[in-house]
């Protein structure tokens, strides 16, 4: 599963524009086949202790001993949205949250999470939109059930997965477990940003979260 997520900030001030945008995307959720039980954070500003992640020390276990499938992602490629795009390693930044791409049209794999194609939750955020216009995630919410996913490694390995759900949440509210934390399945969860701008906060209202799953081939 790669390194546990051990301290963390709610991480969905990432992947977001950082101007309102005249065409906001819409705020468009559908439920996903899910199974996993989720928990909503009341304060997602606050760091959450280790102990918060720990669902079961035999799965995590069982996770470390089969093969490892996951792969380091690279490049990230949506066909159906004209996605092509390099996939950088972000980590916290020293708020506790996570990192941003050092290039906004970038999207960006939570490294302390799964490798997408192993067990857990692997997560790769990217930015709605920026100052100059729309960016890699613009028309993330066109995605639909069944929709595939492709990532890959910088040597050309891939690994296919296929859209299960997407769901939308204010950004102070959000069920971290479901999104971050550790699953048996093979997942990437997809984030960005959504909804109205807060001004205030300087930063959109919601977080719009692609759930997809690794295809079988």
């Amino acid at each position: 599963m790669g390194k546990l997520i051990t301290v963390i900030t709610l991480l969905f001030l990432v992947g977001c524009g950082t101007v309102p945008e005249s065409e906001s995307p819409p705020a468009n959720s559908s439920s996903s086949n899910e199974q996993e039980t989720t928990q909503t954070v009341k304060n997602p500003m606050t760091k959450t202790k280790s102990s918060d992640f720990n669902q079961s020390d035999s799965a995590y276990k069982d996770a470390f001993k089969e093969e490892k499938q996951g792969i380091v992602p690279a490049k990230l490629i949506i066909d159906s949205l004209g996605v092509n795009d390099p996939v950088e390693k972000v980590g916290q930044n020293k708020k506790g949250e996570m990192g941003v791409p050092e290039n906004v049209q970038n999207a960006g794999w939570y490294k302390f999470g799964a490798k997408p194609g192993e067990q857990g939750s692997a997560v790769v955020a990217g930015h709605v939109n920026t100052r100059n216009g729309k960016s890699i995630f613009w028309n993330l919410h066109k995605l639909e059930t069944g929709d595939e996913v492709e990532v890959l490694n910088k040597s050309g390995e891939k690994r296919t997965f296929k859209v299960i759900g997407k769901e939308s949440y204010d950004y102070q509210h959000a069920p971290v477990k479901k999104i971050f934390g550790y699953t048996s399945r093979r997942k990437l969860n997809l984030i960005t940003c959504t909804g109205d701008f807060n001004y205030d906060a300087g930063t959109h209202q919601e977080r719009l979260v692609i759930y997809t799953e690794l295809k079988d081939e």
